[in-house]
């Protein structure tokens, strides 16, 4: 989903929110990727399936907020906009 060798610069959890701050190479496309306005969703989606104590997950790319628009995600949010996208 992400290029291949993106680092994470940060993650941690508090209470039942997850900050995720992935490196500057997230941003570059890269080969049998997807592109990353569905990549990152994805991932987000792949969280709440697994981690059921995680309500709410904020992404970075090199300290940015990912999303200026949504500057909170929840499972809620990220099932619709992947809904949209045909997912």
């Amino acid at each position: 989903l992400l290029t291949p060798g993106t680092k994470i610069n940060n993650i941690f959890v508090r209470e039942d929110v997850l900050y995720v701050d992935f490196a500057e190479s997230a941003l570059l496309p890269g080969m049998n990727t997807v592109d990353n306005l569905l990549g990152l969703p994805l991932i987000e989606k792949n969280v709440f399936t697994n981690f059921k104590n995680i309500d709410t997950i904020i992404l970075y790319i090199d300290g940015n907020i990912v999303y200026e628009d949504w500057d909170i995600l929840t499972e809620r949010s990220v099932n619709s906009f992947l809904k949209e996208q045909g997912y």
